[in-house]
């Protein structure tokens, strides 16, 4: 307490009495050396070999702290009676709306009586109004290029190729995306035949590259 008092003392009473500043005053230049200094560079590069902006947005949050000390540096005191931090303007605003709407999130509690009433809606609308739902009744060709490791991205995609009275063949194309190279690499490709109550719209291939 006493050391925050002393602070306190060596706070301006007016603005006359601080010097007066010029932006080249708290003017810096920091160089990086990452071309040339390897152990330097690997701190600024991920596990994939691509740039830690957060790192970089760390030694730009201290620069910003080192040039305002440097603004606000009077040499008349052996101390700077301020703390500086970083903050952002638009969070400290919008706290108050943050923090209720984390206390309704529906990891703390149930839904409402009208959100399970929408959730039951939106559930209805992707039936069939008229009762007919599809179902499988034969899965083959399965395609085994290359294996799914554990905690892989995976992408699936899925198209109607072909159809005739009731019955829907269906190929889904799934793929593994690897971070490292920037690429997807297909791994299975599946084909489901559906039958419906129903006649089904017809879809048929127009080439050969369409029935693949």
């Amino acid at each position: 307490m006493e050391e925050r008092k002393l602070l306190h003392s060596f706070l301006a009473k007016s603005q006359e009495e601080l010097p007066p500043r010029r932006m080249k005053d708290s003017y810096i230049e920091v160089l990086l050396p990452l071309g040339s200094e390897p152990e330097l560079r690997e701190k600024y590069l991920t596990v994939q070999n691509t740039v830690r902006f957060g790192r970089i947005l760390e030694d730009l949050d201290s620069l910003g702290v080192l040039v305002c000390y440097m603004h606000t540096k009077n040499d008349s005191s052996k101390m700077s009676p301020l703390s500086i931090v970083t903050a952002l303007v638009d969070k400290i605003v919008n706290k108050g709306r943050r923090i209720a709407f984390s206390s309704t999130s529906l990891l703390k509690m149930a839904p409402s009586a009208e959100e399970r009433t929408t959730i039951h809606e939106m559930f209805l609308s992707t039936l069939d109004p008229n009762g007919s739902r599809p179902f499988v009744v034969a899965v083959d060709d399965i395609m085994f290029q290359k294996p799914v490791d554990v905690g892989s991205l995976l992408f699936l995609s899925s198209q109607v190729c072909f159809t005739q009275n009731n019955y829907i063949q269906v190929r889904v194309h799934s793929e593994v995306a690897s971070l490292q190279k920037k690429e997807h690499m297909t791994t299975n490709v599946f084909h489901f035949t559906f039958m419906s109550e129903k006649e089904v719209p017809l879809v048929y291939p127009k080439t050969y590259g369409g029935k693949q």
